[in-house]
């Protein structure tokens, strides 16, 4: 909250954008280090740091990197096909609309990203009845909110790329049929935030593997050949 006030007095009094993104990065490395300052504080004396590592109880590790991995691949292969295939003005306008969207599906996710540990929580304890309901109330507010603030993004998108991009003609920023795209994959997205809650917290990584595997290569072969065909539009296809 600090850290976004003084942004907004930064960006409000005329700063340069090198000094906001200072103060950005500033705020991350004062957390981490308030972080291990407490943690010293509080536990300092009780653990020990030098035994040995004992990956073998982590049995999951190697599940859990592949399907980061192609979630990495999923969110960040369309900027590179861009990139590669239809030159740097078509990126401008990708960043631009990428941007808006990226920000929406961190707002809507900071809610089930934290609730993982509950979650997992009660898969361990058995309660199946509590876990149907904790999951349909999830599920519940996740609609909401992704209609809630989808709906807006819908009626304002085009307004915020025209004002943000005032004065600059290097690209045709002005994309409908590209903001639609964009609208319809982060709905689909986001409605499966609630199943990926569940997934993550009872730790069922290998099963779901593969299907992250094949949805990786799928994006990457269809993003190919969508921008070959239709151009910025194909990548989001």
């Amino acid at each position: 909250v600090v850290s976004l006030g003084v942004m907004v007095w930064a960006i409000l009094y005329g700063c340069d954008v090198l000094i906001i993104a200072v103060i950005s990065a500033g705020s991350v490395l004062l957390q981490a280090a308030l972080l291990h300052f407490d943690f010293q504080r509080t536990y300092g004396g009780r653990f020990q740091f030098n035994l040995p590592v004992r990956t073998k109880i982590i049995t999951q590790r190697w599940n859990a990197f592949v399907n980061e991995l192609s979630f990495l691949i999923q969110m960040n292969s369309p900027v590179i096909i861009v990139t590669f295939m239809l030159g740097l003005a078509e990126v401008s306008v990708y960043v631009i609309y990428n941007m808006v969207f990226r920000s929406l599906q961190s707002l809507v996710k900071m809610i089930p990203r934290n609730l993982n540990a509950a979650f997992g929580e009660i898969i361990a304890l058995g309660q199946r009845d509590r876990l149907r309901q904790s999951y349909v109330e999830l599920e519940h507010l996740i609609f909401y909110l992704t209609g809630w603030f989808y709906t807006s993004a819908g009626i304002l998108l085009l307004s915020f790329v025209r004002t943000y991009t005032h004065g600059v003609t290097d690209a045709n920023y002005i994309r409908p049929a590209l903001g639609t795209l964009f609208l319809f994959t982060g709905v689909i997205r986001q409605l499966q935030a609630p199943i990926s809650t569940v997934v993550i917290a009872a730790g069922k990584y290998s099963e779901i593997r593969n299907n992250s595997i094949q949805v990786a290569v799928l994006c990457v072969g269809l993003g190919v050949a969508g921008a070959f065909i239709w151009g910025l539009e194909g990548v989001l296809l």
